[in-house]
């Protein structure tokens, strides 16, 4: 009888407990370049004598880079590099958690990247570093009763990811800056998920850092165990 008890109870609590994973909203903030893409200006390749076989291989449609496209933004043309695995990491993300870029690129070039990659049912939305102030996107979001996760290829040492932590909510104004830099630096482990930078060569490429990274995204937002 106790066992049997013991059992209901047992049940009833994994049950309350899977209800509460799958209810929780969960966030996922994903740079854009070198993380995701790469852009490179149109041209520049063809500046040199010496760059003309290079640059025959970059262009849309040639190996080892198929997918390149081209997009206009920030007032020049631009060649988009899709890394390796990005849109199946993107389909991923997106079943799991609301996926947003954040990036420090202007949001018009982002939006376009997303139209280019036919991301636009996957990605909840663009931030742009230079257009939104510490707390904002907490704010908006209500990160703080929510898991989130920051997807980046610079480290939590570097002013870049130091900015984002603090748009997303790790910010203490009344620190001074270099203070309010270590304790973000020591709260970040909490938040984000490093990915190494992707730029494209003329080789022939694999590349599955962005595969690698997802157990521990799903880790730092509760959803598993990682090793």
């Amino acid at each position: 009888m106790r066992g049997d008890f013991l059992n209901i109870a047992m049940n009833n609590a994994f049950r309350l407990w899977l209800e509460q994973i799958e209810s929780t909203e969960r966030f996922v903030f994903s740079d854009m370049d070198e993380t995701l893409v790469h852009n490179m200006e149109v041209g520049w390749l063809k500046d040199s004598p010496q760059n003309k076989g290079y640059a025959a291989l970059v262009v849309p449609g040639e190996a080892p880079y198929p997918d390149v496209f081209c997009i206009h933004a920030e007032d020049k043309d631009q060649y988009i590099f899709p890394r390796p695995g990005s849109t199946k990491f993107v389909k991923a993300v997106s079943q799991f958690a609301h996926l947003y870029i954040l990036t420090h690129s202007a949001k018009d070039y982002a939006m376009r990247v997303i139209e280019g990659m036919k991301w636009e049912p996957y990605i909840r939305g663009v931030f742009s570093t230079g257009e939104t102030e510490p707390g904002e996107v907490a704010k908006m979001l209500n990160l703080s009763c929510c898991p989130w996760v920051l997807v980046d290829n610079l480290t939590t040492h570097s002013i870049e990811i130091t900015n984002k932590l603090r748009i997303l909510g790790l910010h203490w104004p009344h620190l001074r800056p270099k203070d309010e830099a270590k304790k973000i630096a020591a709260y970040a482990d909490d938040h984000f998920v490093d990915v190494v930078d992707w730029v494209p060569t003329v080789d022939e490429y694999d590349d599955y850092d962005l595969w690698r990274a997802l157990p521990k995204i799903k880790y730092k937002l509760g959803l598993g165990d990682f090793r």
